[in-house]
C-alpha cells in the first residue's frame, strides 16, 4: 500500500463472506450418528423358513461352560448373512455348539441336518 493511502485509511477494512443458508445445510446434519440400540440378531425374514423360526433375538450370546458372555457386534443378522459365527443350543440338555458358516446354504444345512450333538 502506498504511503498516502496509509495515511487515508491506517487499518484495512476486514471483509468477510457468509454463504447464505441452503437446502442442504436446512435438511442434512454433518454429523452421523452411531446407534447402538440395533446389534445382534432380529427376525425380519419375508419367508418363514425354518432358520428365522428357530431364530432367537439376542444381542449378547453366554457360554454355557465357562460363563463368558460375548457381544454380537454386527447389526440386523438375520438368515440371509454371510461368515457368521453361530451358537446352537439344545433346549433339554443345554449343550451348546458353536461353529462358523460362511453362506446361507451352509447355516440352513446346520440347521437342516444337526451338529450331532
Amino acid at each position: 500500500m502506498s504511503p498516502i493511502m496509509k495515511e487515508i485509511v491506517p487499518d484495512l477494512p476486514m471483509l468477510a463472506f457468509s454463504q447464505s443458508p441452503n437446502l442442504k445445510k436446512m435438511f442434512v446434519r454433518a454429523s452421523v450418528n452411531n446407534r447402538i440400540s440395533n446389534l445382534g440378531s432380529s427376525k425380519h425374514c419375508m419367508k418363514s423358513c425354518r432358520l428365522c423360526k428357530d431364530l432367537v433375538n439376542c444381542s449378547v450370546v453366554r457360554s454355557h461352560s465357562t460363563g463368558k458372555a460375548f457381544k454380537v457386534k454386527a447389526r440386523d443378522v438375520d438368515c440371509s448373512a454371510t461368515w457368521v459365527v453361530y451358537c446352537i443350543f439344545c433346549p433339554q440338555c443345554g449343550i451348546q455348539y458353536v461353529g462358523m458358516a460362511n453362506h446361507r446354504s451352509a447355516l440352513q444345512r446346520v440347521v437342516r441336518e444337526g451338529v450331532g450333538l
